[in-house]
């Protein structure tokens, strides 16, 4: 009988839990030396696992939102919508999980991850991701609510892609992130107005830098153009630093204004009308508390023109429309000049 406790022992844990489900279930994590604070709600969670000696394979999917989310360079998760379906390999004894070949959903863009998470040196994530599906949501999930809930409803068409890369330790630190994303020849629709913006392209990158941080972060658009209605426009759009931003612009433009609101539904442009020519070059600091100031800064680095042809503005709380405007500005090291074209008659 002793005999058979000793093999018995010997013997590695082997343990089978199908699936074990949670539902409306809360997880926070408040660090008050780092101040990082992260709240994450699961609406459903159902995992599964098998247990085989010092080995661990599970299957999680889930559906969860960040209700919170400080921690430097992810603050844009932030009451975002995820649904995760992922095979994990945990080694115990490492304290090691291969995240192996997966897919998530945000914001009803469906992406594709694998890489590995090494809990013993405070969660190093090193994940890859790329879009899965060529979907506009594979952009517009990661931008702001408001831009989000506007552009959520359009259709689109297109060579759309996302890939990106997350490299470094969650806990006491945030990790690296780059991101690849853009389009070619993709078409752009409003189905409430009927209005397309057609043979759209840019390609775009992200990093959030060397320090991880804001401070450090990096946004590019590179080879922007396309033709909505009967406009066109091309150019190029960098920002580093966002916390005390640098701003490269480079844009020309010639767009039918009244198309923009069809297209966009931005309110303030409701009431627009007429042709305007954009020749713009930034390429300075800019500080949003105090714009007159830096305007008022903006030298050789910074030359623009702007010509408008037959506008004319109705704001929709303000009795009286300004028609047949014609006119050319034209900024130039520092200086703004204003030339009024004859046939300009304000009603104001």
């Amino acid at each position: 009988m002793k005999a058979q406790l000793e093999e018995d022992a010997d013997e590695p844990l082997h343990l089978d839990l199908q699936k074990i489900t949670l539902n409306e279930v809360s997880i926070e994590k408040d660090d008050e030396i780092t101040q990082q604070h992260i709240l994450v709600h699961f609406s459903q969670a159902s995992s599964g696992f098998k247990y085989i000696d010092d080995f661990i394979d599970a299957h999680l999917d889930a559906s969860f939102e960040i209700k919170d989310m400080n921690v430097p360079g992810l603050g844009f998760f932030k009451k975002k919508h995820f649904h995760i379906a992922s095979d994990l390999h945990y080694n115990t004894q490492k304290n090691y999980v291969e995240v192996r070949p997966s897919q998530f959903e945000l914001e009803g863009g469906l992406f594709e991850m694998q890489g590995s998470i090494d809990l013993a040196k405070n969660a190093y994530l090193d994940i890859e991701i790329k879009g899965r599906k060529p979907d506009f949501k594979l952009i517009t999930s990661f931008a702001p609510d408001y831009i989000y809930e506007r552009l959520k409803s359009y259709k689109n068409e297109g060579d759309i892609y996302f890939k990106g890369k997350i490299v470094g330790a969650i806990i006491d630190d945030s990790p690296k992130i780059d991101l690849e994303f853009g389009c070619k020849n993709a078409h752009f629709i409003n189905p409430n107005a009927n209005k397309t913006l057609k043979d759209l392209n840019f390609a775009g990158y992200f990093s959030n830098g060397a320090k991880r941080s804001l401070e450090t972060s990096e946004l590019y658009l590179q080879n922007l153009s396309g033709r909505p209605d009967e406009s066109v426009f091309r150019g190029s759009f960098h920002i580093k630093n966002f916390i005390d931003p640098y701003v490269s612009v480079d844009l020309h433009s010639n767009l039918k204004l009244e198309s923009l609101y069809e297209l966009f539904e931005i309110e303030a442009l409701k009431g627009l009308s007429g042709k305007m020519v954009i020749d713009m070059t930034i390429d300075e600091l800019l500080d949003y508390n105090d714009m007159e100031g830096t305007l008022g800064k903006l030298k050789d680095g910074s030359d623009s023109r702007v010509i408008l042809k037959d506008v004319r503005y109705k704001p929709a709380d303000y009795p009286h429309a300004i028609e047949n405007i014609n006119a050319e500005l034209d900024f130039v090291a520092g200086e703004l000049v204003i030339k009024i074209f004859p046939g300009t008659n304000q009603k104001i």
